[in-house]
């Protein structure tokens, strides 16, 4: 029995549930006392990129107290795990965990987004720019119409955007619907760098934001209903702890609910793709995968799990026609989706403008060591990291899917060998290719990416993984954006640009690795007792 497992192990249901809405309200006022109140929205949107740690001075006892805020909530969280799993489906407990979700995430849309990231600027200039300029994203960066209202707020403004198609409309969609709420279609600024917003627009910007961020929570709420028919199918009784994993982990809340990331449209449709795979509506769940990639390109990191598991199950043949079927439709999709923006020739451009950033991985610090301390020239720098990341990344994800969904076998299956059937098998599978993405592959990596690793991992609530490695991966991850607010700025020049990629990585995977030792030690420690109990029987 785990440590952590065994002060709630000899607990009646009822108080088990109990203590589970006492952790959900002790969570959300941490939320509000913790985040809201000392980083207001107002605030935060007075100045253009301001960060959560100007707000509070860049002093370290700020930076103390945030971090033992996110600690705090990740143990009230990993208690919540462990005090869920024996409640079963009960109705009463999930309708607590979507309460309590619900309840945080308003809570955070009081918060000023600047300190988990300033994304949620770009999606509303760049949905304007499609909604009400008519101008592609995908086509012309934001330089090129630099005297649109909130200009200055945004940050990558010589760049086209790095969406996709389908990210581009839902952007512009909410734009005109917040639009019917507020009229600022014709505003234009004389100097996009100083010039002042005025009070309605300052309103105007709160209310933006607040749009694109209930847009994020809806689709999160969507994910968690998929996840749960998905769990619903097989292990009925798992439901609430699905849920729990899904909807209370704090860096999900904080992505959504503050970061307003886009992650959640490509995660709700691959959610959507794994449902029809599980009721093996083939073509329909590679439309739903190919959706996806029309969001983000990073959805591509489920294609081969999910095509490896579609062979297993119909045959070569049957999946390749299949998958002849389901290509004959999604092509003149995708170029009828990326025409009116440009068509596929905006993809060469925005992959050569992505590929030329590294952030918060090894690769970057393999990056900036080479350069630093090497003396190599930037681009010679850039190619070996990212090339040595992707080959490693490309390797290891082989080993894990030739391991998991047993390759050998499959390459060599006769009529007579049984096809897998426990969908865990291709979760797994799934779980397994990201987080080798997440550690090894990725040269630009941010705290909401884990997310992508907490859709699948949520579908098996009773793993390890999800119960105890990914709670501490998160963990690092969060506090790894408070180190670059608060430790790097420019009162503390002295950092080195490989000492300040080195800390934030460290950070990131610390707790990750300490869990995961912790594990094996366990491990370890059990298998030894079970030995000497062995031995004691036989002797």
């Amino acid at each position: 029995m785990e440590p952590l497992a065994r002060p709630f192990a000899q607990l009646s249901e009822r108080l088990r549930a109990q203590l589970l809405a006492l952790i959900g309200l002790v969570s959300l006022l941490a939320y509000l006392g913790g985040l809201a109140a000392r980083y207001p929205l107002p605030a935060g949107l007075a100045r253009a990129h301001t960060i959560w740690s100007s707000m509070v001075g860049h002093s370290l006892a700020a930076f103390g107290v945030h971090a033992a805020l996110y600690i705090v909530l990740m143990l009230l969280y990993l208690a919540a795990l462990r005090l869920v799993q024996p409640l079963g489906s009960s109705r009463r407990v999930i309708m607590m965990i979507v309460a309590f979700w619900l309840l945080s995430s308003l809570s955070l849309l009081a918060v000023a987004p600047g300190g988990e990231s300033h994304d949620v600027f770009d999606y509303i200039y760049r949905g304007r720019m499609l909604a009400v300029e008519q101008i592609s994203p995908l086509a012309i960066a934001p330089e090129i119409v630099p005297d649109r209202i909130f200009y200055r707020y945004i940050s990558w403004t010589s760049v086209v955007d790095t969406y996709g198609p389908l990210w581009e409309y839902t952007s512009a969609l909410t734009t005109t619907a917040i639009g019917t709420v507020l009229d600022i279609s014709g505003v234009r600024i004389t100097n996009a760098s100083t010039c002042a917003l005025s009070p309605s627009m300052c309103l105007a910007l709160m209310v933006s934001v607040t749009g694109y961020r209930l847009l994020a929570i809806g689709l999160t709420g969507l994910s968690g209903l998929l996840i749960a028919k998905l769990v619903q199918y097989r292990a009925p009784e798992l439901v609430p702890a699905a849920l729990l994993a899904w909807f209370w982990n704090p860096l999900l809340l904080i992505s959504t609910a503050i970061g307003a990331h886009n992650d959640a449209l490509m995660l709700a449709l691959l959610l959507a793709a794994l449902l029809v795979v599980q009721r093996q509506r083939w073509i329909l769940a590679l439309l739903a995968l190919a959706l996806a990639l029309h969001v983000k390109l990073t959805a591509i990191l489920f294609v081969p799990p999910i095509a490896i598991w579609l062979i297993w199950q119909l045959g070569w043949r049957g999946a390749l026609w299949r998958g002849l079927a389901a290509l004959s439709i999604t092509l003149p999709l995708s170029w009828a989706l990326y025409w009116p923006l440009g068509g596929w020739q905006t993809l060469p451009r925005m992959l050569e403008e992505r590929s030329r950033y590294l952030a918060n991985s090894v690769a970057r610090v393999g990056y900036v060591a080479l350069q630093d301390l090497y003396g190599w020239n930037q681009a010679d720098a850039r190619q070996a990291t990212t090339n040595a990341a992707t080959l490693l990344f490309l390797l290891v994800a082989a080993l894990l899917l030739a391991r998991i969904l047993d390759l050998p076998g499959l390459l060599r299956r006769q009529r007579t060998l049984a096809k897998p059937a426990s969908d865990h098998i291709l979760w797994t599978s799934l779980c397994a290719v990201v987080l080798a993405y997440l550690l090894i592959g990725s040269f630009w990596l941010q705290p909401w990416y884990l997310t992508w690793i907490l859709a699948p991992a949520a579908l098996l609530p009773t793993s390890q993984l999800t119960r105890v490695l990914l709670p501490w991966y998160s963990l690092g991850a969060l506090c790894s954006s408070l180190v670059g607010d608060f430790l790097f700025d420019q009162s503390r020049s002295a950092w080195t640009r490989t000492n300040q990629a080195g800390v934030v990585v460290a950070t990131i995977l610390l707790p990750l690795m300490m869990a995961l030792l912790f594990i094996l030690w366990q491990a370890r420690r059990q298998a030894s007792a079970t030995r000497a109990q062995l031995s004691t029987q036989l002797s």
